[in-house]
């Protein structure tokens, strides 16, 4: 048989993860890959030329959120981060929540899994942190968190809106997102761009 293209043969596995993605979240992670192959609309022969069994298609997806992540550092204000972590978290559908959390609680049984996961949230802590570093300043008379500190708050509230999204959404003037955009308005003080630009050295006297 003829060689498939790098190209083609990268579309051909992204679809199987779309496939499987949709499977999980629509009947959770327990699917089969005979469902997932009916899904995609291929045969199972064709699954495990791309994937060595159903853990790696989860493991593969668990690594690519990892560009999701990596979008967080292109973030400039206050406003942003927390529109992009709303993203993260609230807007999410149960179903997507749901497949998170099965996804933990599968990892607990499987370490490659674990490690996946675990390496994630160091990466959203990671780049929340570089993230509140550009946006921070300390106030004089302000007693404020590090950002290391802050970023690992703001990573803590958003696992745990993750969970709490597969209860659904949740409405009102205490809504996840008025109590996120308050929490980050207590932590992070954006910098004015004058204060970003360094200041011009004084002439000197003759």
């Amino acid at each position: 048989m003829p060689k498939i293209s790098a190209a083609s043969a990268a579309r051909r596995r992204d679809h199987i993860l779309e496939a499987a993605r949709q499977c999980f979240a629509a009947s959770g992670i327990h699917v089969s890959v005979d469902e997932i192959c009916a899904k995609a609309g291929i045969s199972k022969g064709a699954f495990y030329v791309y994937f060595s069994s159903k853990d790696a298609a989860i493991e593969a997806i668990v690594e690519d959120h990892k560009r999701v992540i990596a979008t967080f550092a292109e973030l400039q204000s206050a406003e942003a981060l927390v529109e992009k972590l709303i993203a993260h978290t609230t807007a999410r559908s149960p179903e997507s929540a749901r497949l998170e959390l099965e996804t933990w609680t599968h990892g607990m049984q499987t370490p490659s899994l674990r490690a996946l996961l675990q390496d994630n949230v160091d990466s959203l802590r990671q780049v929340l942190t570089k993230v509140v570093t550009s946006l921070s300043f300390s106030a004089p008379g302000r007693e404020s968190c590090s950002p290391a500190v802050v970023g690992e708050i703001l990573t803590i509230f958003s696992l745990g809106l993750i969970a709490s999204g597969t209860l659904g959404a949740q409405r009102g003037p205490r809504s996840p997102e008025t109590a996120l955009k308050a929490l980050v308005k207590a932590l992070v003080t954006e910098t004015r761009q004058s204060d970003r630009s360094p200041r011009p050295r004084a002439a000197s006297r003759s």
